[in-house]
């Protein structure tokens, strides 16, 4: 669907670039609301429950191809993705509960890592294959059904996740202090909200907030190549590239560095912040030389627009191009 979608809709449905971008804001700017939405539904009523039910909804992805009306398409796609996030918290408190040492789970979230983005490595292969056989996306979208619904089989038979017991209260002590002395304050458990976070939490929250500005939809870089070179499957090959490369970069980091303060500082801070920041730069680099954005700060701000500015070009109304879905 990653790499699908994009090619569907920008170069199937002749929309333009700019409605991708609405659906991938609705899907990512609504999806956080729809984890954190989840995380606190899941501790409510059981982790496993909550995944179970988000994962029933995800294959509303796999029908915005039977559509031919971008807005029906794009409310698929978001339907689908908020369902996605709304059971992520859950799959990883599941995956903590399964992992009780604490210095395995580095590890067991690289594992996982490596299986997501490697699985849609896999379905980026299966995509490329049934293009250059000219598969129509309708076919290919339908048949994402079926890794969910096993993924779904797989998840129910999981022991973990479920409710949290709340500790029933006992009966008052007897006291001897005099009248209107005041008690020792209770000490809040661990999981109650007077709980102190750990050292280093709120730099961390902060960190991942400021990563988010960095982000983007991996569609982007799979519509320039395919636009670019005017081959379908060139984006695809991107993508495969992008998602293979972050895969291997879950299996190999997730086990290896140590799990102390300065092995996790190396692989989370510098291969991670650092790495993801260099490479959104040499990306926005290269998209402001395609533009010409250095030639129109050189020139001033009355010189006209060069061509690749042209908002005609981004008007939707592009030239046909031949290719495998068209």
């Amino acid at each position: 669907m990653l790499a699908g979608f994009p090619l569907f809709l920008v170069l199937s449905l002749h929309q333009p670039v700019w409605e991708y971008g609405l659906a991938s804001a609705l899907s990512y700017g609504g999806g956080a609301l729809f984890s954190y939405a989840g995380g606190r539904i899941g501790d409510r009523v059981g982790h496993r429950k909550l995944a179970l039910a988000g994962n029933c909804a995800i294959p509303l992805l796999s029908l915005c191809a039977l559509v031919a009306n971008p807005a029906w398409a794009i409310g698929l796609l978001t339907g689908g993705w908020w369902a996605r996030n709304l059971r992520s918290p859950s799959r990883r408190v599941m995956l903590v509960e399964a992992v009780p040492a604490e210095e395995h789970r580095s590890a067991a979230f690289g594992f996982l890592h490596g299986l997501d983005v490697g699985g849609g490595a896999l379905a980026g292969v299966y995509v490329l294959v049934a293009l250059s056989d000219h598969v129509p996306f309708r076919w290919i979208f339908l048949a994402t059904a079926v890794p969910l619904v096993v993924s779904t089989i797989s998840l129910s038979r999981a022991h973990v996740g479920g409710p949290r017991p709340r500790a029933a209260p006992g009966p008052p002590e007897p006291s001897s202090r005099p009248t209107g002395e005041p008690g020792p304050q209770s000490e809040p458990g661990p999981d109650e909200p007077g709980d102190p976070p750990p050292p280093g939490a709120r730099a961390l929250l902060g960190a991942a907030a400021l990563y988010g500005f960095t982000f983007y939809s991996v569609g982007f870089p799979v519509l320039t190549v395919a636009e670019g070179s005017g081959r379908l499957l060139a984006g695809i090959g991107a993508f495969l590239v992008l998602q293979a490369i972050s895969a291997l970069t879950g299996f190999v980091l997730g086990g290896h560095l140590g799990t102390g303060p300065a092995a996790q500082f190396t692989r989370l801070g510098l291969l991670g912040y650092l790495g993801a920041a260099t490479g959104a730069a040499i990306l926005a680099t290269g998209y402001a030389g395609h533009l010409g954005l250095g030639q129109v700060r050189r020139q001033g701000p009355m010189t006209p627009l060069p061509a690749q500015c042209d908002p005609a070009r981004f008007s939707g109304k592009r030239r046909s191009r031949s290719g495998p879905g068209r």
